[in-house]
């Protein structure tokens, strides 16, 4: 299976007309069904680790900045 692009990943299923008219004109004791699709059993989690690499470059990065900055400011405070 082709790896899928962000945009597809994040498109959100479209509501149905008939739904929205049902509702507005308050009609709550029939139900109007609605096709779902069908889930499937066997399908795998989407990997994010290729989109979000960057994220945890610079996190870490951070990380490394960060924890050198504190051991010197610990060694300014006691050195003084």
């Amino acid at each position: 299976m082709p790896p899928m692009s962000r945009s597809q990943r994040r498109r959100q299923p479209v509501r149905s007309q008939q739904r929205r008219e049902a509702s507005s004109v308050g009609v709550a004791t029939e139900r109007l069904t609605v096709s779902r699709p069908a889930r499937r059993m066997g399908a795998e989690p989407i990997d994010y680790s290729q989109d979000y690499a960057w994220v945890r470059q610079d996190l870490i990065r951070i990380l490394l900045w960060g924890g050198l900055l504190f051991v010197g400011m610990l060694a300014f405070y006691f050195v003084r």
